[in-house]
């Protein structure tokens, strides 16, 4: 079997493309890109509950470190509430 240029140009050429398959194309884009807007929007919703989560607990340790430093203790506290209400 003998190629030619024309045999493979023909081979090469475009076939024709219905309406259908179009239609298809572009629902299946549309539908994907849809789902990809969507995971990124969980996405997003996921990383702002971390930032606020991660943020509680670096205020929590920093208030901890704060109170050991300035050697506040539970007692402390306590006797500084009542000191108004002994005289």
């Amino acid at each position: 079997m003998v190629f030619t240029i024309r045999t493979i140009a023909n081979a090469l050429a475009p076939a024709q493309i219905s309406r259908a398959e179009i239609r298809d194309v572009v629902v299946s884009i549309y539908t994907e890109r849809c789902n990809m807007a969507r995971a990124l929007k969980d996405t997003d919703s996921i990383v702002r509950s971390l930032e606020l989560s991660l943020g509680a607990v670096i205020h929590f340790l920093f208030c901890a470190i704060y109170l050991t430093i300035w050697c506040v203790q539970r007692q402390a506290i306590h006797c500084l509430c009542n000191q108004g209400t002994s005289s």
